[in-house]
């Protein structure tokens, strides 16, 4: 949770829908992202799975990154594994 009273956080994701949730995993990574509300128990499922997953032995930026499973991404945006 984020409180981003300035906007700063808003713009440095070029957000342009609210509400927007986003996963960020344990190495700093954007992994999941749902515009609008609802979508709560692949949410939850989405938090889970990060939870669980590890940090690589070497530390923060290393390891093997895989995207969630089951995770609709919205049409309008490209998937945070494309660099969008």
């Amino acid at each position: 949770m984020a409180q981003d009273n300035d906007g700063a956080t808003w713009r440095a994701y070029n957000n342009r829908y609210w509400p927007t949730l986003y996963l960020i995993d344990k190495r700093g990574r954007l992994r999941y992202q749902h515009i609008g509300e609802g979508a709560y128990a692949e949410t939850e499922a989405a938090i889970q799975l990060l939870l669980a997953e590890p940090l690589a032995s070497g530390g923060l930026g290393e390891g093997a990154y895989s995207p969630l499973p089951s995770v609709p991404q919205d049409p309008r945006h490209p998937s945070p594994e494309s660099g969008g």
